[in-house]
């Protein structure tokens, strides 16, 4: 949404064209106020774009931590792997050296 410098409310305020005091203090009330609005359409707006970039920067960091999550655990599934080989080899190893020094006996 695109705020124009002169909003609706700086329009209607500017519009209030009497001769009355009164009135012309209204009106000046009345644009201060037009303007504050617009200060702070301006903000929020500005707020509202801040929020969003951070909302997509935070699911960006989600998908990447979910990520690395899934790699971290295919990576202790093959150290276990690996773990559970190498004790299978130890133990190969160690039959077969009992083996040969039951035999030498």
């Amino acid at each position: 949404m695109t705020v124009q410098p002169e909003s609706t409310y700086v329009c209607i305020a500017t519009s209030l064209r009497r001769p009355d005091i009164d009135l012309w203090l209204a009106k000046v009330v009345c644009l201060d106020l037009a303007r504050h609005v617009d200060d702070l359409l301006d903000i929020l707006t500005a707020t509202n774009f801040l929020v969003e970039e951070q909302a997509a920067r935070l699911n960006r960091q989600r998908a990447e931590n979910e990520r690395l999550r899934e790699q971290l655990d295919e990576l202790q599934r093959l150290a276990e792997q690996r773990g559970n080989a190498v004790a299978g080899l130890i133990e190969q190893q160690s039959a077969c050296g009992t083996a040969r020094g039951a035999g030498h006996d």
